[in-house]
């Protein structure tokens, strides 16, 4: 018989008895055509390995920002924004020479140009940072950093035609400058203007076009007396999200300020962790906080708000140290659109285009840890993926076809569902993986690809001996794609969970799972 519910989401309860189940560092995947081996409707798929691009400053990686380029010959290598630590750098990858510069615009002593700035360290060396891209022509770069101290920051990118040589500029922002937000941290542009929050009741916007600040150039959150979490900008809306309430703002161009809310535009659900907060795929994902209680993430399009997480990961939630300090990330890929919400404890990722969730992590040894990835951009010209580590100072590609944690091992592991006949005894004759084979290595750890098994009979309260496929590679070597990972005469229960893991560096596709069972009494 199919196994019923191999292939699922992460589900486990505080309470085992009633569900069990754990998909980590798989995810599903909808077969579209319906029609898979023996029916199949979807299978597990091995989420993406680490492979190092460079290690930059003292770190932790604090933010990674794709640049986009200016159209002339001038700013022509695609390039990052990186911050690690206290300092900022300007990472160009250079396609001639396969190499990456790294200019660290915290060291930079500036030649005379026009944009003359004084180049800094930041004010922090920890906690996350946004920045944004407000400006690209023919000559300049520009940008602004946020990091909550005292000023946010700028970074202009140029041409000196004079020296013939690029110049970096990185300087913090002031009244002198006619810069009026003081603790800004969170940052977002919308037609032309800058608007940045700063965890009062109270949100800023730039001058048309530039960065000027206007001291009164700012409006109150003012549908309830709480302070802004953050901000953000989804299809034009302006989303500003409160301690318990979201207004949602549109530009109207007013011309005493541009932004005003939108009818019906105030939602008494508001935000747990401003770097929880990313919008994608014309959607915002949050996690919440209304007046009653906090710890749901939520999904909101336009001004529908809506719950996504599930009873299983918010009790997971309630149980964590500090989820106001929880950080998300979001990619795209091959069709899946991933809301990645890292909490100290572990990371969770909800697939948009399927509405389930699994769970990613690194393996310290024996211990499972929350995945190694803090922050995200993509570089579209190179078609990568690049993540910042959390905790040192390592940038890495986030890639499908690698098959380990730069260098360390990547286990993949499904709990299923209980299977039970009314508390009658089963008698497991054998149970079968239906599931990629003969992909192992050419040599060394993967050569000989193993699956471990075991399984429970109390409900997933303790487990059985691990059992190991053969030697002789179950899983299947190079281009053994007949081979059947079978294990045989397991016994009798009236509850049964099986546990799987896959820990060898070599892709894993699990379309579902065979069992062979008599019922007793």
């Amino acid at each position: 018989m199919i196994f019923p519910g191999f292939v699922g989401s992460s589900y486990e309860l505080d309470n085992l008895r009633a569900d069990v189940q754990r998909t980590v560092n798989l995810y599903p995947e909808v077969i579209e055509s319906g029609n898979g081996n023996s029916g199949a409707q979807s299978q597990l798929r091995s989420t993406p390995g680490l492979e190092e691009l460079f290690e930059l400053g003292s770190g932790p990686i604090r933010g990674v920002f794709n640049v986009r380029l200016p159209q002339n010959d001038y700013l022509t290598d695609p390039a990052l924004i990186i911050v690690s630590g206290n300092e900022i750098f300007y990472s160009s990858y250079n396609a001639d020479t396969d190499a990456w510069t790294h200019q660290n615009l915290s060291e930079y002593q500036d030649t005379g140009s026009e944009l003359a700035g004084s180049n800094e360290l930041l004010a922090t060396s920890s906690g996350p940072v946004q920045f944004e891209q407000i400006e690209f022509d023919g000559y300049i770069v520009r940008g602004v950093l946020v990091d909550g101290s005292e000023s946010p920051y700028e970074v202009r990118i140029a041409y000196n035609s004079g020296s013939s040589e690029l110049e970096y500029i990185f300087y913090a922002l002031s009244t002198g400058a006619g810069f009026y937000v003081e603790n800004a941290d969170s940052i977002t542009w919308i037609d032309g203007y800058v608007i940045f929050s700063n965890s009062t009741g109270e949100f800023f916007t730039s001058d048309l076009g530039n960065l000027t600040v206007d001291p009164l150039s700012f409006a109150n959150s003012e549908g309830s007396p709480d302070n802004i979490v953050g901000i953000t900008a989804n299809h034009r809306n302006l989303y500003v999200i409160n301690d318990t309430t979201t207004e949602v703002y549109v530009n109207t161009g007013n011309a005493n300020f541009p932004f005003e809310r939108v009818g019906g535009g105030f939602i008494e659900i508001g935000g747990l962790s401003r770097e929880s907060i990313k919008s994608f795929g014309g959607m915002t994902f949050f996690l919440g906080r209304t007046k009653e209680g906090a710890g749901q993430i939520f999904m909101a399009s336009g001004l529908n708000f809506k719950r996504i997480s599930t009873h299983a990961i918010e009790q997971k939630i309630a149980s964590y140290a500090a989820p106001e300090n929880s950080r998300a990330w979001v990619y795209e890929s091959e069709g899946h659109l991933f809301y990645c919400l890292n909490f100290d404890e572990m990371t969770w990722v909800y697939d948009l285009s399927t509405g389930a969730w699994h769970e990613r992590s690194y393996l310290n040894g024996p211990t499972r840890e929350r995945h190694r990835a803090d922050c995200h951009t993509y570089m579209p010209s190179l078609k990568y993926h690049v993540v910042g580590d959390y905790e040192n100072e390592k940038v890495y590609l986030l890639k499908n076809d690698v098959y380990s944690d730069n260098g360390d091992p990547i286990q993949r592991l499904r709990i299923t569902p209980h299977l039970s006949l009314e508390n009658k005894r089963v008698f497991f004759d054998s149970l079968e993986l239906d599931m990629q084979v003969g992909v192992g290595l050419s040599s060394g750890q993967g050569s000989d690809p193993q699956v471990v098994m075991q399984f429970s009979n109390d409900w997933g309260n303790t487990w059985s001996d691990e059992s190991w496929t053969s030697a002789g590679g179950q899983v299947g070597g190079i281009g053994e794609y007949s081979t059947r990972v079978i294990w045989r005469r397991l016994g009798r229960a009236r509850n049964r969970v099986f546990k799987i893991a896959i820990t060898d560096p070599v892709p894993v596709n699990i379309v579902g799972a065979f069992l062979e069972l008599r019922r007793g009494n």
